[in-house]
């Protein structure tokens, strides 16, 4: 038997794919008159394990893919560049991601709009916190470079 790769029915079993961007999850809402939302669509890799069945929302899930890539207007874009490898630019900020297998990351790297774009977007404040001082990783030196 043959699973449909794409399905609304939650009882549907689909074969999992052990991939980094194998479990991904959307979700969109349609927008009515005076801006509210009057649906929500749920488009996934997995059924849910208890699915919200409700007359203002709905879930389609796409059996046996990987995640890719992601844009949002000219501020967000997220793309797997390599099998577990990954880059965001969030509004001019870079973030690079490498995650194992099973999509836990072993590493982030965080580049300032300056520091890879080459150019901060104008009317953007950006702001930098670490809230666990310990955390920050101390920075390179001239050596170590």
């Amino acid at each position: 038997m043959t699973r449909p790769l794409i399905t609304t029915d939650p009882a549907v079993k689909v074969r999992k794919v052990r991939r980094a961007g194998a479990r991904w999850r959307l979700l969109v809402h349609r927008i009515v008159t005076g801006g509210m939302s009057d649906h929500a669509y749920h488009i996934q890799s997995e059924p849910d394990r208890k699915p919200n069945l409700s007359q203002w929302s709905s879930t389609q899930v796409v059996a046996g893919t990987e995640f890719d890539e992601l844009v949002v207007g000219d501020w967000l874009h997220i793309e797997q560049m390599n099998t577990g490898q990954w880059w965001m630019s969030i509004a001019g900020v870079t973030v690079h991601v490498s995650a194992n297998r099973d999509g836990r990351p072993t590493s982030v790297m965080v580049h300032g709009p300056l520091d890879y774009e080459g150019e901060t977007r104008p009317g953007v404040t950006y702001e930098c916190q670490w809230t666990d001082t310990a955390a920050i990783p101390d920075p390179p030196t001239k050596e170590g470079q």
